[in-house]
């Protein structure tokens, strides 16, 4: 039913980590200029190994409690910051769950339709046999009255003739 959304949601989870990747690496290469390591590299490689948060916590015992508060404000703030697009992400996942559900009973309203449509013709269908019989039937019905009217002409002629005789005359 909302497999045909996953890929959407796949796709917002792989941009979701690599925007995250590289708020790390911007974040590990801030705190490794703060302890003089500026080299990229090295930022990618604490990044892979995890040996990140060892320079991390050097930087912090080096550079003293008002650099740790500030970190501390920082890492709030990017904690926030993802929890507000997860629940972001959440939202987007149930409106095209939503959404599944809404194409998914629009096909049936499609399909009830299609059924209607189809039964119609069927109706329509019969309806003109049934208009083809009747005219048929009617047809044999007007031929067969003007046969017995005839036919009822030529009893009463035959009856008549001979009581009236209209050409012998009369005595009376």
């Amino acid at each position: 039913m909302h497999s045909q959304f996953s890929p959407y949601y796949i796709e917002e989870q792989t941009n979701f980590r690599a925007d995250t990747y590289l708020n790390s690496l911007n974040s590990l290469e801030k705190e490794s200029m703060i302890a003089f390591l500026v080299d990229f590299q090295l930022v990618e490689t604490l990044i892979e190994t995890g040996e990140g948060e060892k320079i991390f916590t050097n930087a912090i015992q080096s550079q003293g409690h008002g650099h740790i508060m500030g970190t501390l404000a920082e890492i709030q703030e990017r904690h926030e910051g993802v929890r507000d697009l997860e629940k972001k992400l959440l939202e987007l996942h149930q409106i095209f769950l939503d959404m599944a559900v809404l194409v998914e009973a629009q096909g049936e309203m499609l399909d009830n339709i299609e059924d209607q449509v189809s039964k119609a013709a069927e109706h329509t269908e019969r309806g003109v046999q049934l208009i083809k019989k009747a005219k048929s039937l009617q047809k044999n019905k007007r031929k067969w009255m003007l046969i017995a009217m005839i036919l009822l002409l030529i009893i009463i002629v035959v009856i008549l003739v001979p009581v009236m005789q209209p050409w012998k005359e009369r005595k009376a």
